[in-house]
């Protein structure tokens, strides 16, 4: 089974990833070998549960980067809040540790790994990435965090925000990634 899925896999990869259903069939055949491998939990999870879950409630999930996000929230407005976020989680925000688990998976499996090293290919992937999940808020049943989002605001900038429970405000991140 294993080896069926790594085939599709590197034939997806070497046609390239290019719309908004391959960049979800990577993403999911990636879940399936990480599960069959019984890998422990990743930035490759995390968006993969974003992707196809409208709520996240699963501990393992929650537990992975709720609580990483919630220490930024413990005090503050939704400004200092999210100059601390943006301090703390720059690598997060710029998807340089999804780009890293993502190397590491297709590297440990023998496929293809150009989407991930090369500039052009990686900037389209993370655009079809936000694209997608700007359809998909997350909510969260527990927890500081009510929910999470991409938008866009009205100069078409990108924008990583989160709403807090039981406080009316919403932090918010514009994305300044050249190329995004």
């Amino acid at each position: 089974m294993k080896q069926i899925i790594l085939g599709k896999l590197s034939n997806v990869l070497n046609s390239g990833i290019d719309t908004e259903e391959k960049v979800l069939y990577l993403f999911v055949q990636i879940h399936k070998i990480r599960e069959l491998d019984n890998e422990s939990k990743s930035y490759l999870d995390f968006f993969r549960d974003w992707l196809v879950h409208e709520e996240i409630t699963y501990k393992g999930a929650t537990s992975f980067f709720l609580n990483r996000f919630e220490q930024y929230v413990s005090g503050g407005d939704a400004i200092k809040i999210a100059k601390d976020f943006i301090s703390g989680e720059n690598d997060f925000l710029k998807f340089n540790y999804l780009q890293t688990d993502l190397r590491v998976f297709l590297e440990d499996n023998s496929l293809p790994s150009n989407l991930t090293k090369d500039t052009r290919y990686w900037l389209r992937f993370v655009r079809l990435l936000v694209e997608i999940l700007k359809e998909c808020p997350i909510k969260c049943s527990s927890g500081k965090i009510d929910s999470l989002s991409f938008t866009e605001d009205n100069s078409r900038n990108i924008c990583f925000r989160f709403h807090l429970r039981g406080r009316s405000d919403i932090v918010k991140i514009k994305y300044k990634i050249k190329g995004l």
